[in-house]
């Protein structure tokens, strides 16, 4: 949201979704934080704060810094960095068992909200490439499992397989790339508007907006494409079954390979 973007039924969304961001890095439910300040704040006096129409207090925002870490002027304002100097994150100590390398991890998702937004993208993109890359190893096993040496005709078909996926990923990942330069754009847009520029250069940064605006909604739904793509590649059937299986299943594992390396609708 830009700092101009303001839901005239949640004045104060901006703090409440920083407040969130805060409760869930410090793992604190609506009871748990109520305890944490001594009750200086009443669980039902958290909801209005929470769903944006009510802006929280300095005072207990203050409190908030001095117990988990968490800054008052990042809080109210977005202003500086989320938590304080010296803060694991928000006072927290570090998990036992944590590398260095996964602390630093930890630390860096709990810093920011960019942050986490920027995290939540690696992960999904992270999780949809262990899919494939599962599926990969499962079909060179399968290759392993033949009785003598696999024949060429097989390993063609899953190395075929194999680059199919890859390929299709990395265009996911373009898009990905795209639509986060994109969303960089406009909040430079959104900044530069806010600071009332002059009526032409307005008009040209507006239009220039819109235009941005335009361009990222396209790229969500490459984004959105690419991604029902590549369910669709996990969800074919190995291509070693074209060899293995009768000529019915056969032909309907072939039918469903050819669906899923086309993008777009099936034909009706």
């Amino acid at each position: 949201m830009s700092p101009r973007q303001t839901d005239t039924a949640a004045p104060h969304a901006d703090v409440a979704a920083r407040f969130r961001h805060f409760l869930e890095a410090c793992g604190l439910d609506r009871d748990a934080f109520v305890a944490g300040v001594d009750g200086a704040i009443e669980p039902r006096t958290l909801y209005p704060i929470l769903n944006g129409t009510r802006r929280p207090s300095r005072a207990l925002a203050v409190l908030i810094e001095r117990t988990w870490g968490f800054r008052a002027d990042h809080l109210l304002d977005g202003q500086g960095p989320a938590w304080a100097e010296g803060s694991w994150a928000g006072g927290l100590a570090p998990a036992p068992g944590l590398t260095d390398f996964e602390r630093e991890l930890v630390t860096f998702t709990r810093r920011s909200l960019d942050n986490v937004h920027s995290m939540r993208l690696d992960l999904d993109r992270g999780q949809l490439w262990e899919r494939l890359f599962a599926r990969t190893a499962e079909l060179i096993d399968a290759l392993d499992r033949d009785d003598g040496r696999p024949s060429p005709v097989a390993i063609a078909m899953v190395f075929d397989d194999c680059l199919r996926a890859a390929a299709a990923f990395e265009r996911f990942t373009v898009a990905i790339q795209r639509r986060r330069s994109l969303q960089l754009t406009l909040a430079y847009f959104d900044r530069y508007l806010a600071g009332d520029p002059g009526a032409g250069d307005a008009d040209r940064a507006r239009a220039a907006r819109r235009h941005a605006s335009d361009a990222l909604t396209a790229s969500r739904h490459e984004v959105a494409a690419h991604r029902e793509h590549l369910e669709a590649i996990l969800d074919t059937p190995s291509p070693i079954r074209l060899l293995a299986d009768p000529a019915p299943e056969a032909y309907d594992a072939l039918a469903a390979i050819v669906a899923a390396a086309i993008p777009g609708p099936a034909p009706t």
